[in-house]
Protein backbone atom coordinates (compact mmCIF):
# COMPACT_ATOMS: atom_id res chain seq x y z
CA UNK A 1 0.00 0.00 0.00
CA UNK A 2 1.46 3.36 -1.06
CA UNK A 3 1.75 6.36 1.25
CA UNK A 4 -1.04 8.12 -0.67
CA UNK A 5 -3.39 5.16 -0.26
CA UNK A 6 -2.47 4.89 3.41
CA UNK A 7 -3.25 8.57 3.92
CA UNK A 8 -6.63 8.13 2.21
CA UNK A 9 -7.34 5.13 4.42
CA UNK A 10 -6.70 7.12 7.61
CA UNK A 11 -8.79 10.02 6.32
CA UNK A 12 -11.66 7.63 5.69
CA UNK A 13 -11.24 6.21 9.18
CA UNK A 14 -11.58 9.69 10.68
CA UNK A 15 -14.46 10.72 8.43
CA UNK A 16 -17.07 8.44 9.99
CA UNK A 17 -16.40 9.33 13.66
CA UNK A 18 -16.30 13.05 12.83
CA UNK A 19 -19.61 12.75 10.99
CA UNK A 20 -21.15 10.80 13.88
CA UNK A 21 -20.20 13.60 16.28
CA UNK A 22 -21.45 16.33 13.95
CA UNK A 23 -24.45 18.12 15.48
CA UNK A 24 -25.53 19.99 12.35
CA UNK A 25 -26.31 17.07 10.08
CA UNK A 26 -27.29 19.39 7.24
CA UNK A 27 -23.69 20.61 7.01
CA UNK A 28 -22.37 17.12 6.20
CA UNK A 29 -21.32 16.88 2.56
CA UNK A 30 -21.60 13.43 0.93
CA UNK A 31 -18.75 12.28 -1.25
CA UNK A 32 -19.35 11.96 -5.01
CA UNK A 33 -19.46 8.19 -4.63
CA UNK A 34 -22.12 8.45 -1.93
CA UNK A 35 -24.12 10.91 -4.04
CA UNK A 36 -24.04 8.45 -6.93
CA UNK A 37 -25.12 5.57 -4.68
CA UNK A 38 -28.04 7.56 -3.28
CA UNK A 39 -29.00 8.65 -6.79
CA UNK A 40 -29.40 4.99 -7.73
CA UNK A 41 -32.32 4.69 -5.28
CA UNK A 42 -33.83 8.05 -6.22
CA UNK A 43 -32.61 10.16 -3.29
CA UNK A 44 -31.84 13.61 -4.70
CA UNK A 45 -32.74 15.89 -1.78
CA UNK A 46 -29.66 17.37 -0.07
CA UNK A 47 -31.18 17.12 3.41
CA UNK A 48 -32.08 13.46 3.02
CA UNK A 49 -28.64 12.77 1.57
CA UNK A 50 -26.97 14.38 4.58
CA UNK A 51 -29.15 12.33 6.93
CA UNK A 52 -28.34 9.08 5.11
CA UNK A 53 -24.58 9.54 5.14
CA UNK A 54 -24.64 10.73 8.78
CA UNK A 55 -26.63 7.66 9.77
CA UNK A 56 -24.29 5.36 7.87
CA UNK A 57 -21.21 6.94 9.44
CA UNK A 58 -22.78 6.68 12.91
CA UNK A 59 -23.39 2.95 12.44
CA UNK A 60 -19.85 2.43 11.10
CA UNK A 61 -18.34 4.37 14.02
CA UNK A 62 -20.37 2.31 16.53
CA UNK A 63 -19.65 -1.08 14.93
CA UNK A 64 -16.19 -1.64 16.55
CA UNK A 65 -17.66 -1.09 20.02
CA UNK A 66 -20.54 -3.43 19.29
CA UNK A 67 -18.07 -6.02 17.96
CA UNK A 68 -16.00 -5.84 21.16
CA UNK A 69 -19.17 -6.20 23.23
CA UNK A 70 -20.19 -9.26 21.20
CA UNK A 71 -16.80 -10.93 21.60
CA UNK A 72 -16.73 -10.19 25.35
CA UNK A 73 -20.22 -11.62 25.81
CA UNK A 74 -19.27 -14.83 24.02
CA UNK A 75 -16.02 -15.19 26.00
CA UNK A 76 -17.94 -14.77 29.27
CA UNK A 77 -19.91 -17.93 28.46
CA UNK A 78 -16.79 -20.08 28.81
CA UNK A 79 -17.10 -22.73 31.51
CA UNK A 80 -20.78 -22.10 32.25
CA UNK A 81 -22.20 -25.08 30.37
CA UNK A 82 -20.03 -27.97 31.54
CA UNK A 83 -21.13 -30.86 33.77
CA UNK A 84 -19.65 -29.09 36.79
CA UNK A 85 -21.86 -26.04 36.27
CA UNK A 86 -24.33 -25.47 39.15
CA UNK A 87 -26.96 -24.25 36.68
CA UNK A 88 -29.84 -26.41 35.52
CA UNK A 89 -31.00 -26.51 31.90
CA UNK A 90 -33.21 -23.44 32.31
CA UNK A 91 -30.41 -21.51 33.98
CA UNK A 92 -28.04 -22.34 31.13
CA UNK A 93 -30.58 -21.07 28.61
CA UNK A 94 -30.89 -17.79 30.51
CA UNK A 95 -27.12 -17.38 30.73
CA UNK A 96 -26.90 -18.08 26.99
CA UNK A 97 -29.43 -15.31 26.31
CA UNK A 98 -27.24 -12.87 28.24
CA UNK A 99 -24.18 -13.85 26.23
CA UNK A 100 -25.65 -13.65 22.73
CA UNK A 101 -27.57 -10.37 23.01
CA UNK A 102 -24.79 -8.38 21.34
CA UNK A 103 -24.76 -10.80 18.41
CA UNK A 104 -28.20 -9.58 17.38
CA UNK A 105 -27.13 -5.97 17.77
CA UNK A 106 -23.97 -6.45 15.72
CA UNK A 107 -25.91 -8.27 13.00
CA UNK A 108 -28.45 -5.42 12.96
CA UNK A 109 -25.73 -2.76 12.72
CA UNK A 110 -23.98 -4.66 9.92
CA UNK A 111 -27.28 -5.05 8.05
CA UNK A 112 -28.08 -1.37 8.60
CA UNK A 113 -24.72 -0.40 7.09
CA UNK A 114 -25.24 -2.76 4.17
CA UNK A 115 -28.66 -1.28 3.31
CA UNK A 116 -27.83 2.30 4.31
CA UNK A 117 -29.30 3.69 1.08
CA UNK A 118 -32.70 2.14 1.90
CA UNK A 119 -33.67 4.10 5.00
CA UNK A 120 -36.83 2.17 5.90
CA UNK A 121 -35.20 -1.27 5.62
CA UNK A 122 -32.04 -0.19 7.41
CA UNK A 123 -33.97 1.48 10.24
CA UNK A 124 -36.20 -1.56 10.68
CA UNK A 125 -33.21 -3.90 10.98
CA UNK A 126 -31.49 -1.69 13.53
CA UNK A 127 -34.66 -1.28 15.60
CA UNK A 128 -35.31 -5.02 15.71
CA UNK A 129 -31.71 -5.81 16.63
CA UNK A 130 -31.63 -3.11 19.30
CA UNK A 131 -34.90 -4.32 20.84
CA UNK A 132 -33.71 -7.93 21.03
CA UNK A 133 -30.36 -6.93 22.53
CA UNK A 134 -32.18 -4.66 25.02
CA UNK A 135 -34.67 -7.29 26.19
CA UNK A 136 -32.46 -10.39 26.36
CA UNK A 137 -30.30 -9.22 29.33
CA UNK A 138 -33.42 -8.14 31.22
CA UNK A 139 -35.36 -11.39 30.78
CA UNK A 140 -32.98 -13.64 32.81
CA UNK A 141 -32.99 -11.15 35.68
CA UNK A 142 -36.67 -11.86 36.32
CA UNK A 143 -36.01 -15.41 37.48
CA UNK A 144 -34.84 -15.95 41.08
CA UNK A 145 -31.86 -18.09 42.00
CA UNK A 146 -33.96 -21.10 43.02
CA UNK A 147 -35.22 -21.55 39.47
CA UNK A 148 -31.79 -21.63 37.80
CA UNK A 149 -29.79 -23.86 40.16
CA UNK A 150 -29.71 -27.66 40.05
CA UNK A 151 -31.89 -29.16 42.77
CA UNK A 152 -28.98 -31.05 44.36
CA UNK A 153 -26.86 -27.90 44.47
CA UNK A 154 -29.71 -25.84 45.88
CA UNK A 155 -30.50 -28.39 48.60
CA UNK A 156 -26.86 -28.72 49.65
CA UNK A 157 -26.38 -25.01 50.29
CA UNK A 158 -26.75 -23.47 53.73
CA UNK A 159 -29.69 -21.01 53.96
CA UNK A 160 -27.33 -18.21 54.94
CA UNK A 161 -25.22 -18.89 51.85
CA UNK A 162 -28.33 -18.85 49.67
CA UNK A 163 -29.32 -15.44 51.04
CA UNK A 164 -25.81 -14.12 50.42
CA UNK A 165 -25.85 -15.45 46.86
CA UNK A 166 -29.24 -13.86 46.25
CA UNK A 167 -27.98 -10.44 47.32
CA UNK A 168 -24.88 -10.88 45.18
CA UNK A 169 -26.89 -11.88 42.10
CA UNK A 170 -29.41 -9.06 42.68
CA UNK A 171 -26.64 -6.48 42.98
CA UNK A 172 -24.95 -7.84 39.87
CA UNK A 173 -28.14 -7.56 37.82
CA UNK A 174 -28.83 -4.05 39.13
CA UNK A 175 -25.33 -2.86 38.17
CA UNK A 176 -25.64 -4.54 34.77
CA UNK A 177 -29.08 -3.16 33.90
CA UNK A 178 -28.90 0.37 35.32
CA UNK A 179 -26.43 1.72 32.71
CA UNK A 180 -28.65 0.36 29.94
CA UNK A 181 -31.75 1.97 31.41
CA UNK A 182 -30.09 5.31 32.18
CA UNK A 183 -28.64 5.78 28.70
CA UNK A 184 -31.91 5.03 26.90
CA UNK A 185 -33.80 8.33 27.49
CA UNK A 186 -30.71 10.48 26.90
CA UNK A 187 -30.05 8.79 23.58
CA UNK A 188 -33.69 9.12 22.55
CA UNK A 189 -33.73 12.84 23.37
CA UNK A 190 -30.49 13.51 21.45
CA UNK A 191 -31.79 11.58 18.47
CA UNK A 192 -35.06 13.54 18.52
CA UNK A 193 -33.20 16.87 18.72
CA UNK A 194 -30.98 15.94 15.78
CA UNK A 195 -33.96 14.97 13.67
CA UNK A 196 -35.80 18.09 14.81
CA UNK A 197 -32.87 20.27 13.70
CA UNK A 198 -32.77 18.48 10.36
CA UNK A 199 -36.54 18.36 9.82
CA UNK A 200 -38.11 21.27 11.79
CA UNK A 201 -41.66 20.11 11.12
CA UNK A 202 -41.03 16.57 12.36
CA UNK A 203 -43.20 15.39 15.26
CA UNK A 204 -40.56 12.93 16.50
CA UNK A 205 -39.52 15.13 19.44
CA UNK A 206 -43.09 15.05 20.75
CA UNK A 207 -43.14 11.27 20.62
CA UNK A 208 -40.50 11.23 23.37
CA UNK A 209 -43.34 11.98 25.80
CA UNK A 210 -45.20 8.93 24.55
CA UNK A 211 -42.08 6.84 25.07
CA UNK A 212 -41.96 7.77 28.77
CA UNK A 213 -44.49 5.04 29.58
CA UNK A 214 -42.41 2.02 28.47
CA UNK A 215 -39.28 3.67 29.88
CA UNK A 216 -41.03 3.95 33.24
CA UNK A 217 -41.75 0.23 33.01
CA UNK A 218 -38.05 -0.56 32.54
CA UNK A 219 -37.05 1.63 35.51
CA UNK A 220 -39.61 -0.14 37.70
CA UNK A 221 -38.39 -3.48 36.40
CA UNK A 222 -34.81 -2.81 37.48
CA UNK A 223 -36.00 -1.94 40.98
CA UNK A 224 -38.18 -5.04 41.16
CA UNK A 225 -35.37 -7.28 39.91
CA UNK A 226 -33.57 -6.85 43.21
CA UNK A 227 -36.72 -7.78 45.15
CA UNK A 228 -37.42 -10.74 42.87
CA UNK A 229 -33.91 -12.14 43.27
CA UNK A 230 -33.85 -11.78 47.06
CA UNK A 231 -37.39 -12.98 47.81
CA UNK A 232 -38.55 -14.54 44.58
CA UNK A 233 -41.56 -16.80 44.15
CA UNK A 234 -44.18 -17.47 41.50
CA UNK A 235 -46.73 -14.97 42.80
CA UNK A 236 -44.10 -12.24 43.03
CA UNK A 237 -42.98 -12.98 39.48
CA UNK A 238 -46.55 -12.68 38.18
CA UNK A 239 -47.10 -9.47 40.17
CA UNK A 240 -43.85 -8.00 38.86
CA UNK A 241 -44.86 -8.74 35.28
CA UNK A 242 -48.27 -7.10 35.81
CA UNK A 243 -46.78 -3.97 37.39
CA UNK A 244 -44.16 -3.61 34.66
CA UNK A 245 -46.68 -4.06 31.83
CA UNK A 246 -49.34 -1.78 33.33
CA UNK A 247 -48.11 1.50 31.70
Amino acid sequence: MSSHQLCDFFKLGLTHPSRALQWRIISIKPTPKEVASLGEVGIENDTVRAFCVWRRSTLIAASPLVLVSMITGILNLEGKFGPSSPLNAWGKILILLQGIDSIFLFAAVATGIMFWKHIARSSRCVRIGWFISFVLPIFPALFPLELVLKSEVRDSLDPAVVVSLKFSVALGYALQLLPVVITFPGGAVRAALRVRALFPHSSLAGWILIMCAPFYSVVVLVALVVVTQVAGNTLLFVGTAMVVCSP
